[in-house]
Order: structure tokens, then sequence, then C-alpha cells
């Protein structure tokens, strides 16, 4: 028994089985508590991309939201002025079913795939998706169009099947959202309380040919702008500064001269032909040019001065893909349908007068692009041989932002020429011309003794000529690299970089050294939301010396078509050039109709020849608070002379308030409230001030004084403009469109077979 009860007190192998017991519990815990974490963690990660990749489909669809309400916008417009134009003296139930159906009418017009196909136009519909990585994945014939055909006689509203939008991370996580859009049509009612005022209500100064400031300091605009041919010109120290100016439009260009100094704020829309500093005398002084908002450039944004800055924030569209002025395509098939033919035709399209880029031509100069979050750079830097030069085709470069003397790169390294020497002198050239050798002029498969690792003939397929002759009289003939193609372009000079960004030797261009002689800095946001360039694009800054962004569309498929990227770019490219055309005809972004006079605006807007047979000089007329001029000053005309604004303590607002109607050219000293409306220029003098006054325009117009409304086309024939005599504005377009029907597709994987 004793024994028995020494062998039960002896516990030692019990304890090492309970603690090993213990452990592995322990173990087995802890291993579950990690599994549900990383599981915890994994929901948590899918959770994240799933929200970020649904909220990047949404953002897409108001994208295509924010397009169509231009589209709306523009028929509630043509619909309300047809019925007061055309039905004075219909009730408010018949007003109401005529504008209904105009608008319905207008919007197919303008959504439809074809007139009467029952499709909405998937073109259109993509063309909205600017910013942002979603793709519209409608298929063909699924792209309804419906019609409200229950209300035939007053239909309320039109329907865009099937919108689908896809997003697909890095991860190849696909996330879809699928809805109807319906568009309701408006309230003719509401429109009336609206007044729905003309679209040259908004603006301060329309300019038939330009806006010009010489010597004129601290002028200040606040309100939309408009000038012809003659653009924006600012001349020996002169300053502007653009406010609350959501269209600023002008069918030439914005130069800015001499020390001048322009400053366009935030929330700004600029539509340009081209903008430019100027060179004037050697100064240390800067020219400046600082916009902020929406940039559109038809052709190319250029630093010419020395000690120039332009500094551009919020998004920048240099469109020009083909030339603005011309017919452009859709797509490659596009391009290819019209007879371009292939490869070699899509690149002839294609012209230094079409092509939007970015370039520095001066000294010491500074291009800041920090500031923006969207940059669309449709075409590159060509060659410009200047005044004692001449070439015989465009000879284009890689870059989209390029400096002047980053042409030396595209010279044919001169030992691939027969006489070893690149320029070459005229009398060489001709020599050899007059009397051929059997020695090729340039041959890319020559042994030079130069190194030079590039493989030319990998990239270009022979050479073009450039004619120059010095002020002296002495001529030379340059030999550039003709490329392959534009994507063989943007290859050599990448290569050329990656070898030489830093060269040394003979011929060999140093790209550090020369850009810090021509630039102070290039400065871009490398983490910007949406960037496409068909060129490369230089960067520099004096710590980290230069960079090279590579231009992302892909320009090799012409002709096959498709590539997805180059689609894109035309298609921005062709909307952006309708808007800009149709801003300049009709002072709105969309608006397909023709304009009355598609050489000026002036006489679209105004009734020239009402104004001619009555005026005389000038009349002044009065409105309760308002006054108008009316003067006949044009340019040939018998009463020719430069109306200036009079300062009068006996008109009402000391004639500083209303609207001023000229033929001819108007100057401005002080200030002015209103519309000033010149079939010429408008000069604006230092210390001049413009604000534009929706209401004072509306007020006057809608005053239905036919002694006023005579003499704008619009009015002239009797058409009253409804009167609000609050200004309230009861319409708000986006309320007319709304997703119906709406339903998130399967976020899923897409991996490998």
């Amino acid at each position: 028994m004793g024994t028995d009860k020494n062998f039960f007190k002896d516990n030692r192998g019990t304890s090492f089985v309970l603690v090993i017991a213990c452990s592995a519990f322990l173990m087995m815990l802890c291993f579950v508590l990690l599994h549900m974490a990383a599981v915890n963690n994994e929901l948590k990660t899918a959770e994240h991309r799933n929200k970020r990749s649904f909220y990047l489909a949404e953002a897409a669809l108001e994208e295509i939201r924010t397009g169509i309400e231009a589209y709306v916008a523009l028929a509630c417009s043509e619909a309300y002025v047809n019925v007061m134009e055309n039905y004075l003296n219909s009730t408010d139930e018949e007003k109401q079913k005529l504008m209904a159906g105009q608008f319905i009418e207008e919007m197919e017009s303008n959504l439809a795939a074809m007139p009467g196909s029952g499709l909405y136009s998937l073109d259109l519909i993509r063309s909205f998706l600017t910013n942002t990585p979603a793709v519209l994945v409608t298929m063909q014939g699924e792209n309804i169009l419906e019609k409200d055909d229950i209300n035939q006689d007053n239909p309320q509203y039109m329907i865009l099947r099937n919108i689908s939008i896809s997003y697909m991370d890095a991860e190849q996580l696909r996330t879809s959202l699928i809805t109807d859009i319906v568009i309701s049509t408006p309230d003719y009612k509401s429109m009336q309380a609206a007044g729905y005022n003309p679209a040259f209500a908004q603006f301060g100064i329309i300019a038939d040919n330009g806006i010009l400031l010489n010597t004129a300091v601290d002028v200040a605009v606040n309100g939309c702008i408009y000038s012809g041919e003659g653009g924006i010109f600012l001349d020996n120290s002169s300053s502007m500064h653009i406010t609350n100016a959501p269209k600023l439009i002008t069918r030439g260009d914005i130069r800015v001269r001499e020390r001048s100094r322009l400053k366009v704020d935030a929330d700004s829309s600029v539509w340009a032909g081209n903008i430019m500093t100027l060179k004037g005398s050697d100064t240390s002084d800067s020219t400046t040019i600082d916009i902020s908002g929406s940039c559109h450039v038809a052709d190319d944004v250029t630093l010419n001065a020395s000690a120039s800055s332009i500094k551009l924030a919020g998004e920048y569209y240099g469109f020009s893909f083909n030339t603005y002025k011309d017919p452009v395509f859709d797509s490659l098939s596009d391009m290819d349908a019209a007879g371009s033919g292939g490869a070699a035709g899509a690149e002839a399209e294609i012209n230094a007068s079409g092509s939007s880029s970015i370039i520095i031509n001066g000294r010491d100069c500074t291009l800041d692009l920090s500031g923006l979050d969207t940059l669309f750079i449709a075409g590159r830097a060509y060659l410009d041989p200047g005044p004692g030069g001449s070439v015989t085709k465009d000879i284009y470069t890689g870059e989209s932002v390029s400096i002047k003397d980053g042409q030396y790169i595209y010279l044919v390294p001169a030992g691939y020429l027969w006489c070893g020497i690149n320029p070459v002198p005229e009398d060489i050239y001709t020599d050899f011309h007059s009397n051929p050798q059997s020695e090729p002029e340039v041959d890319f498969e020559k042994a030079v003794e130069q190194e030079f690792p590039i493989r030319l003939q990998d990239y270009a397929d022979g050479a073009s000529r450039l004619f120059y002759h010095l002020p002296g009289g002495q001529g030379y003939v340059y030999y550039y690299l003709k490329f392959k193609s534009r994507s063989h372009a943007n290859e050599y000079l990448m290569k050329y970089y990656e070898l030489y960004k830093n060269g040394e030797g003979t011929d060999i261009y140093d790209i550090d050294r020369q850009i810090e002689d021509n630039v102070d800095s290039i400065l871009i946001n490398e983490t910007l939301r949406s960037m496409m360039s068909s060129g490369n694009i230089y960067t520099y800054n004096s710590s980290d010396l230069s960079s090279l962004l590579p231009g992302n569309i892909d320009l090799n498929p012409y002709i096959s078509g498709n590539s997805d990227s180059l689609n894109a770019l035309i298609r921005i490219s062709n909307r952006l050039s309708m808007q800009y055309k149709s801003l300049m005809y009709h002072l709105e972004p969309f608006n397909g109709k023709a304009a009355y006079d598609e050489n000026s605006l002036f006489n679209s807007i105004i009734h020239t020849q009402n104004l001619m047979s009555d005026i005389t000089g000038y009349e002044v007329k009065t409105v309760g608070d308002y006054i108008v001029y009316i003067v006949n000053n044009a340019v040939g005309t018998p009463y020719e002379y430069e109306f200036e604004i009079p300062y009068d303590s006996s008109l009402p607002g000391m004639g500083r308030k209303g609207i001023v109607i000229a033929t001819g050219t108007v100057r401005l000293s002080g200030s002015f409230e209103g519309l000033i409306i010149a079939g010429g220029d408008v000069r604006l003098e230092s210390m001049a001030s413009v604000s534009a006054s929706v209401d004072s325009v509306r007020k006057i117009l809608s005053a239905n004084d036919p002694d006023i409304n005579r003499y704008f086309r619009s009015y002239a024939e009797g058409t009253l403009l409804p009167g609000d005599e609050d200004g309230n504005d009861h319409m708000d377009i986006s309320s007319l469109i709304t997703f119906t029907n709406w339903r998130r597709g399967n976020s899923k994987f897409l991996g490998l077979k």
C-alpha cells in the first residue's frame, strides 16, 4: 500500500504532458488567430480594391452625365428660342408641347448613331471619358435610344439604355456598372422664369478683331472674353488680370511681349489658337503668362522671349493631332476610309501647322506645369527654319515638350554624309549635285570613324534637307533624319537620351548642358491624374538635371487601326476641335447649326445692316439704370473713328453700366459694367476694368425696346425675351438627367487558363 502511494505522488510526467497539450493548443489558437487576421486583411484589401474600382467606374458615369449635360443645355436653348421666335401667340400649353417635341428632336439629332436608327452613338459616349481609366463596354446593338412614344404630342423623356462601364485594375480585378440614362424634357415655365439668356450675355468683351493693351498696367476683366483673329495682345510692360471667366475664347493667339504679364484665375476655360511669349528688347525682366483652370490650345504653347515664364495649372489640352482648321477623323479606321492610304498616308495627314506641342525657343525660360493634373498633347515639335531658311517637307521630332537646341539631336551624324560635314556649305552641296558621284549622298551603312552605336537604319529611312542662309549671304544645307514613323522618332530620342544624356565628343549633343543653357526649369507633376502625349516630354530642374518622360500613345498600328490609345487621342482631338469651332461661331461648345457669318461673330450677333442704316456717329439710349451706346464707326465708313466710352455724370451710372455696340474700335479708360461688343478692336488703357453683367444685359433686352432690340439679330424681328426682375435662374440642367435601372456587375479576377 505504501508503495502504491509513493507511485501516485510522483506526477512529473503528467505535468509534462499537460505542458505539451497547452502549448499545442496555444499554437493552434495563434495559427487560427493569424489565419483569421490574414483572411480579414485579404477581405479588407479586396473590399478596398472593390470600392476603388467601383468609385472609378462611377466617376466614369459622372463624366458621361457631364458630357450629356452640354447637349441638353444646347437643346433646351434651341427649343426655347425657336418657340419664342415663332410661336408668340400660342398658349403656354401649346408652347410646352412645341418645345418638348423640338427638344427631343434636337437630342436625337445630337446623340443618335444615325438618324432614325434607334441607337445612340457609342463613339460620342466614349468621347466623354477623358479623365478616367474606365471604359465603355456597351456592345453595338445594345445601345438603344428610346423615345417617349406614349405622349407623342408632348414627349416626356428619352432613354439611353444599357450604358455599361468597366474598369480593370493592375491585378485584373474587373468591376462593371450598368445603367440607363433618362433625359427628361424641360418645363417651359421654368425656362421662362430662368430667362434663358443669350450666350453673349455672360461676356464682358466681344471684339471681332482683337483685345489690345499697350503700356497698359493693372487692367482687370471680370467675366467672359471673346476676341477674333487679332487675338489677345499685351505689349510694352502691360499687365492684365482676368477673373471669373468660364469662357475665354479667341480665334487667334494669346500673345504677351516685352515684360508684359497676363494672369487668368482658376475655374477659367481658355480656348486659343496659340499661346506665346514674344521677343522684345534684351532684358532680364520676365514676360509671364499664368493660367489656371482648363486651357485648350489648337496649336502650340511657345516661349520665345528670353527670361519668360509660362505657368499652367488645372488641365491642359494641346488638341491638334491633325490641323484644327480642317476635318479630323474619329478613329484610325475612319482615317483609312477617307483615303489616307494606310501607314504612310496617315503619317502624311499631320504637319507642323496642325500638331500641338509645347516649345521653348528663348533663353533662361521657365515652364511650370507642376500644377496640372491633366496633360494632353496630341502632337509634337517640328523644325522651323525661320525667315532665313526653307524646307521642302516638315521635319518632325520625337518631342511633345521641346527646347530649341534639341534640333541637333536629329542631325544626321556627319560621318554618314559623302562630304563628312553637316551642315554642308551650299557650294559643296551644289557641286555634288552638279557633278554626281558614285558615293551616295547619305549612307547609313557606312563605317564611320567616330563611335556612334545607334543603328540609324533601325529608325530612319533617309534624310530631309533644310536650306538656310546666314544674314551675310552664306548658305548651308542641314541634313536631318527622316524617320520611318513618329513612333520611330520617339524611340530614337529615348535611345539617344539613354546614351548621351551627358554626351561627350564630336557631334554628340550633351542634353543636360544644352537644356541648362536654354531653360531655368521645366516642371511637371509626374503623378498626373491623366496624361496623353504622342511625343516624349523633357523636364528639367537645377538639382536633378533633365529627365525624359516617354510619350504614352501607341503610334505604330496605323494600318490595322487597333491602337486603343491613338483612337482615344483622335476622338478627344476631334471632340475638342468641334467644340472650339462651335465656341468661335456661337460662344457655345456644342452648336452644330450654321453660323450667320462664320467670319464675323459681331455680324452674327448684331444686325449690322440695321445699325449702319440707322446710325451716323453714335447714339445713346437709356433703359432704367442702364445705357446703350450704338456706334457706327467701322473702318471705311464716313464715320470711322475710335470710340472712347464717355464718363458722363448726366447719364445713368455715369454712362458706365450697360451695353456698347460699335461697328469699329472701342477704347476704355476707367471702369465699365456690362457688355462691350465691337466690330474691330477693344483697346484697354491702364487701370481699366470691365465686369460682365448678365443681369444688366438681360434687363436691357427684356425691356423689349424695339429701338434697341432691332440691333440684335436674334431679337430684331420682334422676338421677346422673357423678363425676371429678380434675375433668378430657376433651371437646373443636371436635374433633367437621371440614372435608372442601375445595377452593378460582378467584380472578378481575370487570370490565365
